[in-house]
């Protein structure tokens, strides 16, 4: 759920659900962006960005992810490796 949270970047809080970030690959996909593209932030403004700034907005979305992921799985492996309750209740 943390990976879908709105997202701050660039100075605004940007939407980072799931349709927003399927979307946002999807306008990159095509390798460019045209004149006047605009993204919206969470409050519904248009934002006008450059293929740059889009890539960027990918790239915090994507870092967070795998801070996250890294997170996760740091945890995980402490769990498994604990061997007391209060060594699991200080993770």
């Amino acid at each position: 759920a943390a990976n879908y949270a709105d997202i701050d970047h660039a100075s605004k809080t940007w939407k980072a659900d799931r349709d927003s970030q399927q979307l946002l690959a999807a306008v990159l996909s095509v390798g460019g962006a045209p004149p006047g593209m605009y993204w919206r932030d969470i409050t519904e403004t248009n934002n006008t960005m450059t293929y740059s700034d889009l890539q960027a907005l990918a790239a915090a979305i994507r870092d967070r992810g795998l801070l996250l992921d890294t997170n996760l799985y740091t945890k995980k492996a402490a769990v498994e490796a604990a061997t007391t309750i209060e060594e699991v209740n200080a993770i």
